[in-house]
C-alpha cells in the first residue's frame, strides 16, 4: 500500500484533517507511509496509540497491550540486552518454533533476520507502542538480575569482623578497573536510569552498603553490595566524577556525563564521611525533565496563564517558592526554555549548574573563589541582561541586588524555602528587606510541591462518601453521595506503588495593587493569603483537589506530599 493507504486510514479514522495531514506530507523526512506516519507523529498530530493503531491496519500486523500481555520469562532473554534495546523488539511468547517480538514501527526486515538468525526461531513481528516496549525492557531486564551475577563475580571474602581495617589506597587502586567493578557501577547506574529514579543512594552499613533509588520522591531498596567490595565501588565512581580517591574525611563533588538511548543525563555526584564508611548520593538530570513545556508542569488552566502573563512582563521579579526537592529548579528552567533566548540576553548565577540552556548564559557560584549568589550577580549586572535568574536567595545582601536589578529594567527569576506563596514576602521582609523594596519589585509568587501520578497501566475507579471527600479539603459540599475517584491497584511497571510518574500542585499569587498596599502597611502572610484569595487565587489545597477530583492522583498521596493550609 503506497502513501495514499495510510492518508485515507488517517482520514478515515478522524485522526487527522486533511491540513494537518498535508503539514505532515510537507515535512516528512523521506517518502513512503511509515516516513508520513512518523512525521503525523512527531508534529503531534495524531497520539503515540494512534500511531501504532494506524500502522498496525496498514502493515497488517496483529497490536498487542503489553500491559495486558504475560510475558514469557524466558523469551527475553533469547537476546542480548543491548540488541533488544537498540532495535526496541522485545521476544514476549515462544510457541512451537515461533517467538513473538513486540516491536515498534517501522519494522526492520533486518532486525527479524538476526533475530531468527540467533534464536533459531521464527520471528513473529506484532506491533506495540515505544513506551510499553521500553517499561517491559526494563521489567526483564532488571538491574538486580544483572549485579547479582557481578558480585558473584567479584569473588570477595565473607565478612569478618574487623576486616574494615588497614584498607590500602594502592590495593583500591589496583581493582576499581577490574570488569567486575566496572560492571556493577554501570549496572547500577543503568538500572537507575531505567527505573526513572532522581537520585541513587550507596549508604555503608554493618555488614554491606545499601543501594536505594529515589523513585518519584520515595526510595527504594535495590541491592546490597558485600562490605569488602564497596571501597572499591565508591572509588569507581570517585574516578568517573573527576574526585580524588585517596581523600576520604572531606565531602567532596563531581559530575558524570553519561548517554544512553540517544538521551544525555548528567549525574552530580557528593560523597558524605559516615561512621560507617563514605556515603554517595548520585543526582540523575536529564533533558526531558529539565526542560519540561510549562504548560506540563501541572498548573491548572487559570494559574498557566498567570504565570504566563507575569514571565512576559518587561522587570520586576517573580519567586518560585517551596522545600528543597520539590521541583523548583525545573520550574524556572521551564519558563527560561520557553522565553527567546534569541533576542535577549539571559543570565544565570547558579549553584550548581543543574543542566545547560542553550542560548542562556549560565554561571556557577564558587566560594573558594570568592564568587557568591550576590558577587556573582553584581557581576552579571555589568554584562547588559535583559534576564536574570539567580538559582536562590539565601540572605539579605542577595535579596537586595535582586529587587535592585529589578527595579532597574530586568525580569528577574529565583527561588525562596518557605512553605506557601504568601509566605515569600515574610520572609524577604525577615531578611531586612524593606517593605516597599518589596512592594515595589515583586510581581508574583509561585508555591509548589510534587505528587505522585495514579499508575495509568493499573488505574482503576473507587467510590468515596462525597461529603467525607469534600471535608477533607474544607470545601464545603453541595451535594451528597458517593463520588468516583481512582488509584493505582499495583501493578509491573509501577513496582506495585499504583503510581507511575509526578506532577506539580501549585500556588500562584499575582502581586496586584491591593496586595502591593498591603504590604506597605506592614501585612502578614495570613493578610496576604485573605486578600490574595478574594481576588481569585487558587490556594495549594484547591490545586489539590482539582488533581484529585480529575483522578490524576490520590487523598492519600496529597496528605503526604503537600501542606494544605486550612484557609
Amino acid at each position: 500500500m503506497g502513501r495514499t493507504g495510510i492518508a485515507e486510514l488517517a482520514l478515515e479514522g478522524g485522526m487527522v484533517g486533511a491540513d494537518k495531514l498535508e503539514h505532515a506530507r510537507r515535512n516528512a523526512r523521506g517518502t513512503g507511509d511509515q516516513a508520513l506516519a512518523h512525521s503525523m507523529l512527531s508534529l503531534g498530530h495524531i497520539s503515540e496509540n494512534q500511531y501504532v493503531s494506524l500502522l498496525s491496519r496498514h502493515l497488517s500486523l496483529p497490536l498487542v497491550k503489553l500491559v495486558e500481555e504475560t510475558i514469557d520469562p524466558q523469551a527475553p532473554h533469547l537476546l542480548q540486552e543491548d540488541f533488544v534495546r537498540r532495535h526496541n523488539a522485545l521476544p514476549i511468547r515462544i510457541e512451537d518454533d515461533e517467538l513473538t517480538v513486540a516491536v515498534f514501527p517501522p519494522v526492520d526486515p533486518s532486525a527479524l533476520d538476526e533475530i531468527e538468525l540467533t534464536t533459531g526461531y521464527k520471528a513473529k513481528p506484532v506491533i506495540a507502542s515505544l513506551s510499553e516496549i521500553q517499561l517491559a525492557i526494563n521489567q526483564s531486564f532488571t538491574t538486580q538480575r544483572r549485579t547479582n551475577q557481578t558480585i558473584v563475580d567479584m569473588q570477595v571474602e565473607e565478612y569478618r569482623p574487623g576486616a574494615r581495617e588497614g584498607i590500602v589506597i594502592d590495593e583500591i587502586a589496583d581493582t576499581v578497573d577490574s570488569p567486575p567493578v566496572v560492571r556493577l557501577v554501570v549496572d547500577i547506574i543503568d538500572g537507575a536510569i531505567n527505573e526513572r529514579a532522581s537520585d541513587i543512594h550507596l549508604e555503608p552499613q554493618e555488614n554491606a552498603m545499601r543501594v536505594r533509588y529515589r523513585i518519584d520522591g520515595v526510595l527504594h531498596d535495590v541491592m546490597h553490595i558485600p562490605y569488602q567490595a564497596q571501597a572499591s565501588v565508591v572509588s569507581r565512581i570517585k574516578i568517573l566524577s573527576g574526585m580524588d580517591i585517596t581523600e576520604k574525611r572531606l565531602s567532596q563533588d563531581g559530575h558524570i556525563s553519561i548517554r544512553k538511548g540517544g538521551r544525555e543525563y548528567d549525574m552530580r555526584v557528593a560523597t558524605l564521611l559516615t561512621i560507617n564508611g563514605e556515603k554517595v548520593v548520585m543526582r540523575i538530570l536529564s533533558r526531558e525533565t529539565m526542560l519540561m513545556n510549562l504548560e506540563k508542569l501541572g498548573f491548572i488552566r487559570e494559574d498557566y496563564e498567570r504565570v504566563a502573563q507575569l514571565i512576559e512582563k518587561p522587570h520586576g521579579m517573580l519567586l518560585v517558592t517551596g522545600p528543597t526537592g520539590c521541583g523548583k529548579t525545573t520550574t524556572l528552567y521551564s519558563v527560561l526554555n520557553r522565553l527567546d533566548s534569541a533576542s535577549q540576553n539571559i543570565v544565570t548565577i547558579e549553584d550548581p549548574v543543574e543542566f545547560k540552556l542553550r542560548g542562556v548564559n549560565q554561571s556557577q557560584i564558587n566560594p573558594s573563589a570568592g564568587i557568591t549568589f550576590a558577587g556573582g550577580l553584581r557581576s552579571i549586572l555589568r554584562q547588559d541582561p535583559n534576564i536574570i535568574m539567580v538559582g536562590e536567595i539565601r540572605d539579605a545582601e542577595t535579596a537586595e541586588i535582586a529587587i535592585q536589578a529589578s527595579l532597574t529594567g530586568h525580569l528577574v527569576f529565583s527561588t525562596l524555602h518557605t512553605s506557601d506563596a504568601p509566605g515569600a514576602v515574610t520572609r524577604l521582609a525577615n531578611m531586612g528587606v524593606k517593605d516597599y523594596l518589596i512592594s515595589a519589585s515583586v510581581i508574583g509568587v509561585v508555591a509548589q510541591r510534587l505528587v505522585r501520578v495514579v499508575c495509568p497501566y493499573c488505574k482503576e475507579p473507587c467510590r468515596v462518601n462525597v461529603k467525607e471527600l469534600f471535608g477533607q479539603f474544607g470545601v464545603n459540599a453541595a451535594k451528597t453521595g458517593t463520588a468516583v475517584l481512582y488509584k493505582g491497584k499495583g501493578c509491573k511497571f509501577c513496582s506495585g506503588t499504583g503510581y507511575r510518574g509526578r506532577i506539580g500542585i501549585f500556588e500562584v499569587m499575582t502581586i496586584s495593587e491591593k496586595i502591593k498596599d498591603l504590604i506597605l502597611r506592614g501585612g502578614q502572610a495570613p493578610d496576604l493569603r485573605r486578600v490574595a484569595i478574594q481576588e481569585g487565587m487558587n490556594t495549594m489545597r484547591h490545586s489539590a483537589f482539582r488533581k484529585v477530583i480529575e483522578g490524576v492522583t490520590t487523598v492519600e498521596e496529597v496528605r503526604r506530599s503537600v501542606f494544605v493550609s486550612m484557609d
